[in-house]
């Protein structure tokens, strides 16, 4: 009969240097630029714009463009109108 393994979760620890570590709640949500256009119903190249433009904050990682939700939210907001 074969024994079954069981994981067992360690207690957190704290680190040495006295900085908390990242949890997953502190890595913000980000897009790609054409789940934003789909999630916007905008073109890809709209979405491209708006970034060379600077209405929309963009980073790159690893040579990929990458938009945080807060800066989405930014943008959105801007764009309300208010009768």
């Amino acid at each position: 009969m074969a024994r079954s393994r069981t994981s067992r979760k360690s207690p957190p620890v704290a680190p040495r240097n006295g900085h908390a570590r990242p949890t997953e709640s502190a890595v913000p949500i980000l897009h790609r630029p054409r789940q934003l256009a789909k999630r916007l119903d905008l073109s890809r190249q709209a979405v491209y714009g708006l970034i060379a433009r600077g209405q929309l904050e963009a980073f790159r990682v690893a040579g990929r463009w990458r938009i945080p939700e807060a800066s989405v939210l930014e943008y959105l907001r801007r764009c309300t109108v208010r009768g």
